[in-house]
């Protein structure tokens, strides 16, 4: 062998061996790489976050899932707003006034009447009112004591006579309805209304109707409560 051939064959050797230790190691990382990967442990799945207020798998939270959504307050069957709604009217601050207790006497001829009534806010509906009326009414001529009948007639008379209102304002007054009568005139005649209207700076006119026996009015100043 020649020179020459021994120079190429041992350049050709050298190269060979260079490139073997430069391919050889990059060879042996990438492999290194991959079973360390493969050996790694997978990181465990995580859990969606529990419910604020609310522990995974109990009672309370699979009522919760199971709940149909909120919806808003449905509108009265019958068209009426709602008076505890965001659409109801709102009460009439100038009537407030009226609310408390009311006393008065005087003549409603043939009688001499005393009424108490008190007035308030109508519960579940601030626009209404709600009222509390005792009349008593006797006669201002008093009958002979030698007749029974007539005596009784009066002492019937002294029971007073009361009923349950219910009202909605109205042109300044407050219109009544009778709700539930309590007691009956002698006549036998409930209380079938009552008109409730302010009057001066500090009085009432009330206006009442025992239909068909007899109707009276009455100016009365808060009482005591």
């Amino acid at each position: 062998m020649t020179n020459d051939a021994k120079r190429k064959l041992y350049l050709w050797g050298g190269g060979l061996l260079l490139v073997a230790l430069f391919f050889g190691n990059s060879f042996r990382e990438t492999v290194t790489r991959i079973m360390i990967m493969r050996q790694a442990p997978k990181p465990p799945a995580t859990a969606p976050p529990p419910q604020v207020g609310l522990v995974p798998g109990s009672p309370a939270a699979q009522r919760a899932a199971l709940r149909p959504p909120t919806l808003g307050k449905l509108p009265a069957q019958n068209g009426t707003p709602d008076p505890s709604g965001p659409d109801a009217p709102a009460p009439d601050a100038s009537l407030d006034r009226l609310i408390g207790v009311w006393e008065g006497f005087g003549a409603v001829p043939p009688n001499m009447c005393t009424l108490r009534i008190e007035i308030r806010r109508k519960e579940g509906d601030a626009t209404r009112f709600a009222g509390f009326p005792t009349l008593t009414c006797v006669p201002m001529t008093m009958p002979k004591p030698t007749d029974p009948a007539a005596m009784q007639k009066i002492l019937t008379r002294f029971a007073p006579m009361s009923a349950v209102l219910s009202g909605t304002p109205m042109n300044g007054s407050i219109p009544f309805d009778v709700d539930k009568a309590l007691g009956k005139s002698a006549d036998g005649c409930p209380i079938t209304a009552v008109t409730v209207t302010p009057f001066g700076a500090d009085q009432i006119s009330v206006e009442w109707q025992a239909a068909p026996c007899f109707n009276g009015n009455l100016l009365l100043k808060k009482g005591k409560g």
